[in-house]
């Protein structure tokens, strides 16, 4: 199999964006999945529901603070799929996909 490895040549104002944009989405994902565990608790909640919930949470409440005004300079696509993917990982790990076999190194089985 043949494959090609490409690599970005940005520039500092490119990579910072960049930057911006991964923190971005590390920040909301953290986010949903703390509210995501906190309404769990209290109650059972379809994904979708949850999901719609969160965003209400993002963009009514948390964008509006100063403290996290920051968001409003970065593209919304990254926070809603940072959304649609925590909601991807919570149905993986309902099913059962998600759980992994731990690896023992230095054991011969």
């Amino acid at each position: 199999m043949f494959a090609v490895k490409r690599a970005l040549k940005l520039n500092n104002k490119e990579a910072t964006l960049m930057a911006k944009h991964a923190g971005f989405r590390r920040v909301v994902f953290n986010f949903g999945l703390s509210l995501r565990t906190q309404m769990y608790s209290e109650g059972k909640f379809t994904d979708s529901k949850v999901l719609n919930e969160v965003k209400k949470v993002l963009t009514n409440h948390v964008k509006k603070t100063s403290e996290f005004a920051w968001m409003n300079q970065l593209s919304s696509r990254v926070y809603q799929n940072a959304l649609i993917d925590l909601k991807d990982a919570f149905s993986r790990y309902r099913s059962g996909k998600a759980v992994k076999k731990p690896v023992l190194f230095g054991l011969c089985t």
